[in-house]
This record gives structure tokens, C-alpha cells and sequence, in this order.
């Protein structure tokens, strides 16, 4: 007699996408039965996991290749695009064309129906017809519904008028100030035209900070442009070998399912690496020498300088070690298209070592001295030993001084040296100062704004581009006000401090300045 299967069940695998339904006379073989089915799709499973993952593995080796040979590329190719700018282009873009907001309040009239409800003001009802008791309280309290609807409508209309005069005053304010700035900037464009030194330095500042080069490379220089001979001196500081990308394949090896990264060997890296030394020494002179659309530049120098640990003593160190002086005129007859970079720096009677990733220093022809010709004398301000003097109403000018004055104290007792430049009221550099200690020092841009409402954002981007344009280690922005949310948000993880009224009252009592308020006029 045959057995009958009493038991069924039906049984499902997600990852494979199969179903089976296994039947069995007892529960025991059931059982049995689901548990041999699930071994042998776990086994499936497996298999086609580890043939999934081989197939993944495999298209993100060649994903990574990719992106290899984009990197490497976009180094073999650092000469190959010209970055020409002009100075029309630079100063246009310094015009505030910020248009200021629109009048918008933020107060709201209450509604007649809105007062009626706070005043509990009945609906007319037909009970008013057997009530004249109730028919009168409801008129007495409309009338009072009404009466307090044009009384604050009267003092929203008020306050409205209050807003606008507040509006205008401070549009007219921002407009004063934008037209300044901008009648500045064209005063500037001139200066540039006439060829002003400082200006000349400013444009090819920006001229150097436009110029393409692959991410990594920080954009890290100097300039100083030498009015008397038509010189443009540039130091800059080029990549680490550290930096530059040396895996050139990624490779997936299906035997011990792994990818594997395939590097330059150290010849061929040590090829590359000079190439784009060479490369980069020759685009930035090309792109300035092509973007001197005043005639202002007759000779240029550029020295190449690497920042690197000294394995001898540990301590950050950094050496020239490349130097290369000529006329524009000999440069621009230069094809660079065509030309072997070692041997067209060569031509240019360029100093270097045979190997640059032995960082063998070389003496540059000439550098960038450390007096800039924007440095005058300092000045004291006048009256602020008056006791409970408010530094809010002093003139911005004399602010900035007495903020030279406080940090040349604060520097001083570190052997530092802070030298107040020339007054632009205009966002620009309003004293540097100098810290020789080899681990703290460092070149500091200082920036005071007498300020009587927020600081914005702008002027600490302002300030973050100056110590760009600079090569400053860090920049500190003074005010007599406070900073806003979004000024502290982009100053994070930046080396910016941010100084408002009541730190710069610490400060000052910290070295000697007593009885001396900040009270902001509103």
C-alpha cells in the first residue's frame, strides 16, 4: 500500500527568485526534505555571489583604471591649455552689482474676523428677533471689534512707515557704499593703466590664481613686481612628488579575487615628476607673460620652491630648486607645442638639479624682498586714552592703526613684527605681520572693520582672497561689531579668527588698554 503525503509546504529562495513546494507522508521527512533543498540553493547562492562579486570586483578595477588615466592625463596635459586673461576682466569682476533686497515686512494686521474671534463677538442669530438683550450686546461688542481693527490697523500702518524709513536709510546706505566701492575699482583700473605697481602685482595675482592646474596642486606663491626695471619676480611652491599621482592601472586578479594597483616604475616616476616641474614653471610664465595686456612686464624671474620634512632634524624645511630669469620678448618666441621642457628650460639659462626629487637647492636669481613697498610709518590715534573712549565712533582709519598698534604688542613679545600698509578702505590689506618661529610663524594678514551692525559674510571671503593673493598663513579679521552665522560657517576649517567688539575689549585689557567700551549706535 503506498504512502500518502500528508505533509506539504512550499518553500522560497529571494536571492535566486525560485519557488518549490516539497511534500512528505511525515514531518520528520519534511523536514529532512527542506532542510537538503535549502543546502543546495545555499550553495547556488554562493556560487553565484562569488561570480557577482568577481564581476564587480572587475568593473570597479577598470572604473579605477579610468579615473587613473584621467589623473595622469590631466598632469601630462598641465601646459597644453592656455589660461590668457585681461585686465578688464579682473577689475570687472571686482564691480559690486549686488542689488540690494526688496522691501519686505514681516508684520501682519489682524483681520476683522480675527478680532471678532478674540473678542468673543457673537454671530447673528435668529434669537435676536425674541432677544433684544441679546441683539445688543452683539452690536456693542462689533463696535468694539471694530474700534480695536482701526486702532491697530492705524498702529500696523505706523510701524509699516517706521519699517520703511529703517529700509531706505539702509539702502542708501549700501548704495553710498557699493558706489564707493566700485567708483574705487575703476580708480584702480586706471592706476593699473598707468602702471601702478601695486595694481600690477594685484592683476597678476589673479591672473596666477586662474591660471588651470590639476586640484591637487595648491596654489601657493608670491609676487613683486619691480617698477624700475619692469620685473616680475614669482615664487612659487610647487607640488611634492608626495602629490603627485603615480598609480597608473588598477588591475583585478581573479585567482585571489583582489585588485591590485599597478605604480610607475621609480625611473619613469622620477620622469614624470621632473616633466610636470617643467611644466609647471613654463605655463605659469606663458600665462602671465600673455595676460600683460598693459605692456608692464619686460623681464620675469621665477623661483620653484618645495616645502618638505628635513629627515635630519624632523622639522618642516624648504628649498629652491628651480630658477629661471628672462625677457618676455625671448619667451614669447618660444613655441611651446614643440619643445622638450627640460632642455627649453635649459635655453632659458634655467638652474636645477639633474634629478628634482633629490630637492638639491639651487641660489635663485633673484627674490622677493621682504620690504613691500605698501608699508608706511604707523601712526598714533588720537584720543582714545580718554576714559570709557567708545572705539565704535572712532574714524575707520584711526581704527585700523590702533589695531596695528594692539597686535604689534601681541607679536612683539614673540619677536614678530607687524607693518600697517597703505589705507584702501576697500576690503584690501590693512597690516601684515611676520612670525619667524619655524612651527607657529608665519606670514599673518590683519584686517579691522569699525563696523556698527553684522559683519557679512563678504568680508571674510574678502579676507580668505587676501591671504590667497598674500601666501598668508592666516588671517584674523577685527571688528567692533559681531559676526553673523554664515561668517562663522565659512571661516571653519579655514585659518581664519574671527575678533568681534567684546574680544577685541579682552584683548585690550590683556595688554594694557583699560576703560575703553564698545557701544554699537543704532
Amino acid at each position: 500500500m503506498a504512502y500518502r503525503n500528508y505533509y506539504r509546504v512550499v518553500i522560497s529562495n529571494d536571492f535566486l527568485g525560485i519557488s518549490k513546494e516539497i511534500s512528505a507522508p511525515t514531518r520528520r521527512e519534511l523536514e529532512s526534505k527542506i532542510e537538503n533543498q535549502k543546502r543546495i540553493w545555499d550553495e547556488r547562492v554562493k556560487r553565484e555571489i562569488t561570480k557577482q562579486n568577481k564581476e564587480e570586483m572587475k568593473r570597479k578595477a577598470e572604473q579605477l583604471t579610468k579615473k587613473d588615466e584621467k589623473k595622469i592625463a590631466e598632469y601630462e596635459n598641465i601646459i597644453k591649455k592656455s589660461d590668457v586673461q585681461t585686465s578688464n576682466k579682473y577689475y570687472d569682476s571686482l564691480i559690486d552689482r549686488t542689488e540690494y533686497e526688496p522691501f519686505k515686512s514681516k508684520l501682519q494686521c489682524s483681520t476683522i474676523d480675527e478680532i471678532k474671534n478674540e473678542l468673543n463677538v457673537p454671530k447673528k442669530s435668529l434669537l435676536e428677533i425674541f432677544s433684544s438683550k441679546k441683539k445688543n450686546y452683539r452690536i456693542q461688542k462689533e463696535e468694539e471689534a471694530n474700534g480695536e481693527f482701526l486702532k491697530r490697523k492705524k498702529e500696523y500702518k505706523r510701524k509699516i512707515e517706521e519699517e520703511h524709513l529703517e529700509y531706505n536709510s539702509k539702502k542708501e546706505k549700501f548704495l553710498k557704499e557699493q558706489e564707493e566701492k566700485n567708483k574705487e575699482v575703476e580708480c584702480n583700473r586706471k592706476k593699473y593703466a598707468e602702471g601702478d605697481a601695486k595694481q600690477i602685482e594685484n592683476y597678476f595675482e589673479y591672473v596666477m590664481e586662474n591660471i588651470n592646474i590639476p586640484n591637487e596642486v595648491v596654489k601657493d606663491f608670491e609676487i613683486q613686481y619691480l617698477k624700475e626695471n619692469k620685473t616680475l619676480i614669482i615664487s612659487y611652491y610647487l607640488p611634492n612628488a608626495d602629490d603627485i599621482p603615480r598609480i597608473i592601472q588598477h588591475k583585478y586578479v581573479s585567482t585571489r579575487n583582489e585588485i591590485n594597483e599597478i605604480k610607475l616604475t621609480d625611473k619613469k616616476f622620477e620622469k614624470f615628476y621632473n616633466d610636470i616641474i617643467f611644466m609647471c614653471c613654463l605655463k605659469t610664465m606663458s600665462d602671465v607673460l600673455n595676460s600683460d595686456d598693459n605692456n608692464n612686464i619686460d623681464n620675469i624671474v621665477y623661483n620653484g620652491w618645495i616645502k618638505y620634512i628635513d629627515k635630519s632634524t624632523g622639522q618642516d624645511a624648504e628649498s629652491c630648486i628651480i630658477t629661471i630669469e628672462t625677457s618676455k620678448e625671448k619667451f614669447l618666441n618660444i613655441n611651446l607645442d614643440n619643445v622638450n621642457y627640460k632642455e627649453c628650460i635649459k635655453g632659458l639659462k634655467g638652474i636645477f638639479a639633474p634629478s628634482i626629487l633629490s630637492l638639491t637647492p639651487v641660489v635663485p636669481y633673484m627674490k622677493i624682498s621682504r620690504e613691500d613697498s605698501r608699508f608706511i610709518e604707523s601712526k598714533d590715534a588720537a584720543n582714545i586714552d580718554q576714559d570709557g573712549f567708545n572705539l565704535a565712533t572712532m574714524p575707520w582709519e584711526d581704527f585700523e592703526y590702533f589695531v596695528r598698534e594692539l597686535f604689534d604688542k601681541m607679536f612683539n613679545v614673540n619677536g614678530g613684527e607687524v607693518q600697517v600698509t597703505q589705507a584702501s578702505h576697500d576690503g584690501g590689506v590693512d597690516a601684515i605681520a611676520f612670525d619667524d618661529d619655524p612651527i607657529r610663524g608665519g606670514k599673518f594678514v590683519i584686517q579691522a572693520k569699525r563696523y556698527n551692525n553684522v559683519v557679512p559674510v563678504s568680508a571674510v571671503r574678502d579676507l580668505y582672497g587676501t591671504m590667497i593673493h598674500e601666501g598668508a598663513t592666516k588671517g584674523i579679521l577685527v571688528t567692533t561689531s559681531f559676526y553673523g552665522k554664515e561668517a562663522y560657517d565659512f571661516a571653519q576649517d579655514k585659518p581664519i579668527t574671527l575678533i568681534d567688539g567684546q574680544a577685541l575689549l579682552g584683548l585690550l585689557n590683556k595688554y594694557g588698554y583699560a576703560n575703553l567700551t564698545v557701544k554699537i549706535s543704532k
